[in-house]
């Protein structure tokens, strides 16, 4: 599959749960992607999709119906799966957790 990933703040900031998202998918050979909104709509290109916003402040972009939206910025209520929550992240250049 391909997946894109937006993060809708876009403040250079490390999004957490679009990293566990990327981790999760990679893991099972998906193909993910960081795209804009814009990028998301192109026809074909992905078939599933993930934004997170963080900020309430950050304007909402318009997005494709299938582009799940979460975050504090965005519904307080909606959490990631619990396999992808408390998924262990390994650096590729030691054994520690990060």
């Amino acid at each position: 599959m391909r997946i894109c990933l937006i993060d809708i703040d876009g403040h250079n900031y490390p999004n957490l749960a679009l990293m566990k998202l990327s981790a999760w998918h990679k893991a099972r050979g998906d193909t993910v992607e960081l795209t804009s909104p814009l990028e998301a709509f192109e026809n074909g290109r992905f078939n599933a999709g993930y934004a997170s916003k963080v900020f309430t402040f950050t304007p909402m972009p318009e997005l494709p119906e299938w582009v799940e939206v979460g975050g504090s910025g965005a519904d307080l209520q909606k959490r990631l799966p619990d396999e992808i929550e408390h998924l262990y992240m390994i650096s590729q250049n030691s054994s520690s957790k990060l």
